[in-house]
């Protein structure tokens, strides 16, 4: 849910009072470190992403064959000004029925209304309600689908500058990613691990195109899948993505070693 103007400028208030007297500050995508030092005067931002520790899963179960069905997942809390109500809506336009969307939340109000709101496509099976897991079982849970779907616009931009933690659980489990273009960080990483598409949310057709081109190119799927899970075993993890974290410490372990 997006901050009320009051709530934004308290916030806004506190984080400059103290920012310029840390030590050392440290965000998640390299456009959230940008935009700090811009608004704030300061430099040198770390960037350390939401990068899942790679659990030594081995790699996905991957089929080729055209006519299979290919669940999308939709895994994380759902509330209002996500763009999931909107994917939802693109969903019921979609005629290809090996298309199916999966949906795994905790249970809220607005998660209630949507199941209500999309009844017949929950009782045609179009989409499936997946029961909640814990927190470390998301990666093992995910690994049941194809394709992962992170849908957040803009224009809020806690949205395109976001490093979702689902990124890299989706990624972990084997699953292509299809992501809303408004999301910045999420869409360089997509086309730098060649590991998903990107879609445009104002344009329900080109949600729709998207997942068709997954749905007809079983290769190009599991491409993308291999590519994402290797990307992980290699490179975005947290091992690997953690060292300016250590290097940071370790510097100031130094310093007040002397």
């Amino acid at each position: 849910m997006e901050s009320r103007k009051w709530e934004k400028s308290i916030i806004a208030f506190v984080e400059g009072w103290y920012i310029k007297d840390a030590d050392a500050v440290i965000t998640v995508s390299p456009q959230i470190a940008r935009y700090l030092e811009r608004l704030y005067g300061i430099d040198g931002v770390i960037t350390v992403p939401n990068a899942e520790p790679f659990a030594g899963l081995e790699g996905p179960r991957i089929t080729t064959r055209s006519s299979s069905t290919i669940k999308f997942l939709l895994q994380g809390r759902v509330v209002p000004g996500r763009g999931i109500e909107e994917l939802m809506d693109a969903w019921s336009l979609l005629d290809d029925k090996r298309a199916v969307l999966v949906v795994r939340a905790p249970g809220n109000d607005y998660f209630s209304q949507l199941c209500s709101k999309y009844g017949n496509a929950v009782d045609g099976g179009r989409i499936v309600i997946a029961a909640p897991v814990t927190e470390d079982n998301l990666v093992s849970a995910a690994r049941e689908a194809e394709v992962g779907i992170i849908p957040y616009p803009g224009p809020n931009l806690c949205h395109i500058y976001a490093c979702p933690n689902k990124l890299s659980q989706y990624m972990q489990a084997g699953l292509a990613i299809l992501c809303n273009a408004d999301m910045e960080h999420v869409s360089d990483l997509v086309g730098r691990f060649q590991c998903g598409l990107t879609y445009d949310s104002s344009n329900p057709k080109s949600l729709l195109d998207a997942v068709q081109s997954l749905i007809d190119h079983p290769e190009q799927l599991r491409r993308m899948r291999l590519n994402a899970y290797n990307s992980v075993r290699s490179e975005f993890n947290w091992d690997v993505q953690a060292a300016a974290y250590r290097k940071i410490i370790q510097q100031f372990y130094d310093v007040g070693a002397r």
